[in-house]
């Protein structure tokens, strides 16, 4: 690694560039070789542009006097990086290296590969080497709190390509004439990447944030994620019609599709005529609809799907019968709303919630002498003016992690001038309503769902927010009620305590999740899964305090919204209209393995299709069940079915599973409409190793804490 220092002073806070090389051990105890370098161009900070012996004489001499101690064992350094951008071919560095060679017996200059450096230092080094263990946090990933509407989109784009990936692979091994469409997958994986690469600009265009080449590559970068959404919804569209052909019905039916690797429940949002009617082909009931919209002879209606079979589907009989009406807020001068999980009490004035009292556990959850509410927008100005844009003159430790500098005077404003705009009792549970006010928001809708059956709290917020060139940032803040918190958010395949696992110099200003951040004190657990914005700030909104080590001062976690504190990367817009939806539950205790699957609920949505008779061909009918039928699933509860693909090479099926618990585990995939004919446990470029058990439609097999295993799997006659 050779970070960038200006907005990610890991290396420079915690010495590591001294303390390389080391073994870095992962989550599941897997270990890589690494090195951290001052920076990504050394051999240009030593020699010059273009180099020079001479520069080099007395650079490299200062750069090993770092490692010319008795502790460092290797004879061996990284020089990292020939230069900082593009160069012509013309630059020489390589007849620069051979001079030195030629004039200087020690030390010696070897080009080579990283893979060479690090095969010499474990074939004469590895076995003394210290082993390090921990994150270094998420430096630089503040700028996608500036696109923020994109990385919304990019979000949604990363569950859902999963979901198309797997519909798709069953479509494909339950009717072999169907041919897997390996380019478009190809494509949707190449974007996602893309987006996620961290070059949102060029040097220089900061200072310029209007100019055609700067608003050109935020525009491509933006691009990026409405063809990746089309592609997906394609591969999407293509797989779950492929499989609702494949399914025993009759007449017109909404098929509701899960692709998580256990049943679920969970609400379901589509559109149909007017006077038709729902029925559940599984209970034979009629589902009652709560009326969103209807316009033009169609209703957007939203019912809640109970018990969606794993990796699975469920039918519902589309026919005719009386309309659902929309329903009456009869509730609306209330400000508490409560089930049997919750008791809520709002605070219109600023559209949020006052208190959140947890019936089972008997516990207030919100800091009472907090000044923020839960969920309450907060926008945040100061740290660069209009004009300045918190450079030159202005310039604070908000931007830059130099001592000399000093701190940003930051203003947190609160929502206002807000009003209940009703309470609706829904077939489902409640739906309530609120709208307010902010500094450069003039607009703030909240809808909260409160669901009958499920102990969970869902915040839905839309904001229209000005986009300045000044800085600014909005945040939404969840402040409980513990005074020792522990904090753990999740990364791919574990938790991270920032006050245990952090790095010394780890990134603690603001951290990016995957799914949730969970706050507990041994009483009480209170987990926020952020759908749309992956930024958080833990105890404090973002200061710029670049502190060596986490330390946990307040309970409160900050959904950092939105920011333009590197740079504004506006594309030319002057305001915009965003989403910000959260989920809240809360437990008796902190549970890895259950937080994970709660998680992947709130991030990956039900699917649905339609399915008329017209689709089919004359007298075929399918010959999967016409109710409801799970074609995959994983077990116990503390694995997670992460990948369900093709194999790059054409053979079977590759299977990918996630342990959550931190336990070592006998586990078992199920294929319920697939004859497994043998199973290979694999690396993660498929490469095959041992055999596995099999067992008709199953693979058993042995996972390690938290490790990631990855399955191959022949299916056939």
């Amino acid at each position: 690694n050779g970070g960038n220092q200006d907005r990610g002073p890991m290396i420079a806070l915690g010495q590591w560039s001294a303390r390389s090389p080391f073994w870095w051990e992962g989550p599941d105890g897997q270990r890589v070789l690494a090195w951290f370098s001052s920076h990504y161009h050394q051999f240009k900070a030593l020699f010059g542009l273009p180099p020079a012996l001479e520069s080099g004489k007395g650079g490299v001499a200062r750069f090993l006097r770092t490692y010319q101690r008795a502790d460092y064992a290797p004879d061996a350094v990284l020089l990292y990086g020939t230069e900082v951008e593009n160069l012509p071919t013309e630059y020489d560095d390589a007849g620069t290296v051979e001079q030195w060679n030629a004039r200087y017996a020690w030390p010696q200059l070897v080009p080579c590969r990283f893979a060479d450096f690090f095969r010499y230092i474990e074939k004469n080094y590895g076995a003394g080497l210290p082993v390090v263990r921990g994150t270094g946090g998420a430096y630089w990933a503040d700028n996608f709190g500036t696109l923020a509407a994109a990385t919304a989109r990019d979000r949604a784009n990363q569950a859902r390509a999963v979901t198309a990936e797997t519909f798709a692979t069953l479509a494909v091994a339950l009717a072999p004439k169907l041919r897997f469409p390996r380019d478009l997958d190809h494509d949707i994986w190449r974007d996602l990447l893309l987006y996620a690469e961290h070059n949102f600009g060029v040097g220089g265009l900061n200072d310029r944030p209007e100019s055609e080449a700067a608003v050109g590559i935020v525009k491509e970068k933006i691009d990026l994620t409405f063809r990746n959404e089309w592609d997906i919804d394609r591969l999407l569209r293509r797989s779950v019609s492929q499989l609702g052909d494949l399914v025993r019905t009759e007449g017109q039916n909404l098929l509701v599709f899960n692709p998580l690797g256990w049943p679920r429940s969970g609400l379901v949002q589509f559109q149909l005529g007017q006077g038709t009617a729902l029925t559940n082909l599984s209970t034979g009931q009629r589902v009652r609809l709560e009326v969103l919209d209807q316009k033009d002879g169609m209703q957007t209606v939203r019912f809640w799907a109970a018990n969606v079979p794993a990796v699975g589907y469920q039918v519902y009989r589309l026919e005719a019968g009386a309309a659902p009406r929309p329903v009456a807020s009869t509730e609306s001068a209330s400000t508490v709303v409560e089930n049997r999980f919750y008791r809520l009490t709002l605070d219109p004035s600023r559209a949020a919630v006052q208190s959140i009292y947890d019936k089972q556990l008997g516990r207030e959850l919100v800091d009472a002498g907090s000044p923020f509410r839960a969920n309450e927008y907060l926008f945040v100005s100061g740290g660069g003016s209009q004009t300045g844009r918190g450079r030159g003159a202005e310039d604070s430790r908000l931007l830059h992690p130099f001592p000399w500098l000093p701190p940003a005077e930051l203003d947190i404003h609160h929502a206002e001038n807000g009003a209940l705009m009703g309470v609706d009792k829904t077939p489902w549970g409640h739906r309530i309503r609120m709208t307010a006010s902010a500094l450069h928001t003039p607009r703030l809708e909240t809808e909260i769902l409160l669901p009958d059956d499920t102990k969970e709290i869902e915040f839905d917020n839309t904001i229209q927010v000005d986009l300045l060139l000044a800085k600014q940032a909005s945040y939404f803040a969840f402040p409980w009620a513990m005074s020792r918190p522990v904090f753990h958010y999740d990364i791919p395949n574990a938790f991270v305590d920032p006050a245990r696992d952090l790095l010394e110099g780890g990134c603690s200003d603001w951290f990016a999740i995957q799914r949730l951040v969970n706050v507990q004190d041994g009483r009480v657990s209170v987990s926020v899964a952020s759908v749309d914005a992956p930024l958080v700030c833990l105890g404090d909104i973002c200061r710029g305090r670049w502190l060596a080590q986490f330390t946990n001062q307040t309970a409160i976690v900050f959904s950092y919204a939105l920011n333009n504190y590197w740079s504004p990367k506006w594309a030319g817009q002057t305001s915009a209209v965003l989403r910000y939806r959260y989920v809240v539950s809360s437990h008796a205790q902190f549970d890895p393995a259950h937080e994970t699957r709660w998680g992947e609920e709130t991030r990956v949505p039900l699917e649905v299709a339609t399915l008329k008779s017209s689709d089919k061909l004359p007298g075929w009918h399918g010959r999967l069940p016409e109710a409801e039928a799970s074609l995959a699933s994983v077990s116990p509860e503390n694995l997670v079915l992460t990948t369900l693909k093709p194999a790059e090479d054409g053979r079977g099926l590759v299977v990918r599973v996630l342990e959550t618990a931190g336990r070592d585990t006998d586990g078992r995939v199920k294929l319920p409409r697939l004859k497994v004919r043998g199973a290979l446990e694999a690396n993660a470029v498929e490469v095959p190793g041992r055999s596995l058990r099999t067992d008709g439609d199953a693979v058993r097999f042995h996972i390690r804490p938290h490790q990631v295993l990855t399955l191959r799997v022949v299916f056939g006659d």
